[in-house]
């Protein structure tokens, strides 16, 4: 099970990628067939990588998986994909755009929060749960689509997205905690 992919520079270690060498990662990356799950702080602090391709056989993504990758732009999850781990997106300042899949279901507290150039954000229909602060000051946010598929929205999981004109909610919602959207204009 152990390997170094075919790409020569990704080490798979019982399908989890575990480790890159940055020197032969470039801007640009794709995740190796052979790995379903990006192991904990795989791509932490690299900071010149602007795309990073996700293939449909992941399912899991580990916290801290991308922290710090300050010139990752957007983000496709596919729908593959069923957990992401906290803190996997803190400190990707320039993420403008976030692509959820169908298989997630819970975005966990705080996943996207403080990221301040995000402007889109496509919310799955799989997800069900959005956990207190989720988009917490994403401040560049001018819309929010909740699926139907969603049942509950933690608290403060909205709150400092000053520029938000809409929301939409779906039928789903039976819970939202007081604060949610709090300081939304």
């Amino acid at each position: 099970g152990d390997k170094v992919a075919d790409d020569g520079i990704s080490l798979i270690l019982d399908n989890t990628l575990v480790a890159i060498a940055p020197a032969g990662i470039g801007t640009e990356y794709s995740v190796p067939a052979e790995a379903t799950t990006i192991g904990v702080g795989v791509f932490r602090d690299f900071y010149g990588v602007k795309q990073i391709t996700i293939h449909d056989k992941v399912t899991s993504i580990s916290s801290e998986a991308f922290k710090n990758c300050g010139g990752l732009t957007s983000i496709a999850i596919p729908d593959s994909v069923e957990s992401i781990g906290s803190g996997a997106f803190t400190g990707c300042n320039n993420l403008n755009t976030i692509t959820i899949g169908a298989g997630l279901t819970e975005i966990v507290s705080g996943l996207f929060s403080n990221l301040n150039n995000l402007e889109n954000i496509t919310i799955g229909n799989g997800v069900t749960k959005i956990g207190s602060e989720a988009f917490k000051n994403c401040g560049s946010l001018t819309s929010i689509v909740i699926p139907d598929s969603v049942k509950s929205i933690g608290s403060d999981a909205f709150s400092g997205c000053n520029n938000v004109n809409t929301i939409t909610i779906g039928i789903g919602l039976t819970e939202i905690v007081s604060g949610t959207i709090r300081k939304l204009k």
